[in-house]
């Protein structure tokens, strides 16, 4: 990839009035990276104006963010149901990816029952589960059934009749980013925005840790990766394999500390 600055100077503005991003798999050129990580500034106060114009004015379409607020509330009926006890209806959220995803990383490659030990570190059984996975083999899921009320997008089969299958996978990303605690696959891009709407969430409700970017409510698997995000790291590579905390933490500052 490239090892320069690209430079976004007066010249390359008012020589041209679209700046284009390349990215073909043909001549190996891929943006799989987050945003933040390969563009910089000069100003510090503008690098935040784009860290906020990103959270607050890029997100999925209403049609998205609205079926996912309808099943988050689904969602926490059924916990509340399950667990009287459970009065606040939370639920836990695990992304697990499968399938091609193991030829590329296949350091990720769990059987169920190792992501059932992981789990069981910190949630208690009987628990409710929403899995966001591409695993077609329901079978797969068995031995953490067994042990969680586990759910998955299909169950809210009669919310979904509506809407464009491709979207499926986002209004996922949206429910598990409100969960309790949430275990995502670390490498996968769909785990790592997840964390960063976590963060974003962590700093609006003043969440354990949101001050130093921390995330302690949530996890990676396998193991060697669990606890990546409850430590604040500067940018690093691999840069896809998870988010950072400079993407949400002190984002809305306005000056420097005195």
């Amino acid at each position: 990839g490239r090892k320069k600055f690209c430079m976004y100077d007066r010249k390359m503005h008012e020589d041209n009035s679209v700046v284009h991003f390349k990215a073909d798999q043909m001549d190996g050129t891929r943006l799989i990276t987050q945003f933040y990580a390969f563009l910089w500034f000069e100003d510090w106060r503008q690098d935040l104006w784009s860290k906020r114009f990103v959270r607050d004015s890029l997100r999925y379409n209403d049609e998205i963010m609205c079926l996912s607020a309808r099943i988050i509330g689904a969602l926490r009926t059924h916990a509340r149901q399950h667990s009287p006890g459970n009065v606040s209806g939370a639920y836990d959220a695990v992304h697990i990816r499968r399938g091609d995803f193991q030829q590329q990383f296949p350091m990720t490659e769990m059987s169920a029952t190792d992501i059932l030990t992981g789990l069981q570190e910190h949630i208690p059984p009987g628990s409710t589960i929403f899995i966001c996975t591409n695993e077609r083999d329901m079978s797969f899921f068995r031995p953490i059934q067994q042990v969680y009320d586990v759910l998955f997008l299909g169950d809210f089969g009669g919310m979904l009749s509506h809407i464009n299958p491709n979207y499926f996978p986002l209004v996922e990303q949206i429910v598990a980013s409100r969960s309790r605690l949430f275990f995502g696959t670390f490498f996968s891009t769909f785990s790592a925005y997840v964390t960063r709407l976590r963060g974003y969430y962590s700093v609006l409700e003043k969440q354990e840790g949101y001050r130093t970017g921390s995330l302690r409510n949530s996890y990676f698997l396998p193991t060697k990766w669990k606890k990546e995000m409850h430590l604040y790291q500067a940018i690093h590579k691999p840069l896809y394999g998870r988010d950072f905390p400079v993407a949400w933490r002190d984002i809305d500052r306005l000056d420097l500390p005195g």
